[in-house]
């Protein structure tokens, strides 16, 4: 009986090392329109409550790499797929981020500008004004 258990551990161990070759052979017998679309969507699944899709989506890149080793060269397709929406992902993100970066140093410089031409609030009482509207 123990024997029995150690086996039936050994193969459950197993199976788990090939939950990945299956999941991606399931992926490689999809149609190829199906494919194609769902790629996309589960990459877009995988970083949608992403902070930072940029990093995330390189992060996933360098797992996909690690990955390959362990998948027969039939997944080659899918995991070049895969590779290439991360990319894409990656770099919307690094550009989103670029352009936030932008509009925040914008902002910033406007606000600067603002108070350069309205002159610094003095506050009397909940009254806010600019110093050199109480001067004139």
């Amino acid at each position: 009986m123990a024997d029995g258990t150690v086996e039936s551990e050994t193969a459950a161990g197993d199976n788990a090392g090939d939950v990945l070759c299956d999941i991606v052979a399931r992926a490689l017998r999809l149609p190829r329109e199906e494919r194609d679309a769902a790629v996309p969507m589960a990459v877009q699944t995988l970083l949608r409550n992403s902070k930072d899709r940029a990093e995330d989506a390189k992060t996933l890149m360098r797992a996909v790499e690690v990955a390959r080793s362990r998948l027969p060269a039939s997944a080659l397709v899918l995991l070049e797929q895969l590779g290439k929406e991360l990319r894409d992902e990656a770099d919307r993100g690094a550009a989103l981020d670029s352009r936030e970066g932008e509009s925040e140093a914008k902002s910033e410089s406007s606000e600067d500008e603002g108070e350069a031409e309205e002159g610094t609030a003095f506050s009397l009482g909940p009254v806010r004004l600019p110093l050199n509207v109480l001067m004139n």
